[in-house]
């Protein structure tokens, strides 16, 4: 999966992994190119989520926000097909 592919370019302690997390966070928030802001801090919280709970349940919570919004867009679509 994409995780495991992460994993293997990221510092092997804890420590290593929390500040390049952060890193990439803070870098995402100050930096001026909303593009790099959209992609730099959920991949941080990708990287905190190997050593966090607090980040997994991040993730988790968006995933599900997600896989939702999905859901009633395509029970929208299906809706004003047969209508």
């Amino acid at each position: 999966m994409a995780m495991d592919k992460l994993y293997n370019y990221l510092p092997k302690s804890k420590e290593g992994r929390t500040v390049v997390g952060l890193g990439l966070i803070l870098f995402g928030l100050f930096t001026s190119a909303s593009i790099l802001t959209i992609v730099l801090i959920p991949l941080g919280i990708a990287v905190l989520a190997f050593d966090h709970e607090w980040a997994r349940n991040i993730l988790r919570r968006v995933r599900d926000f997600l896989n939702g919004a999905r859901k009633s867009h395509e029970a929208r679509q299906k809706g004003g097909r047969e209508g």
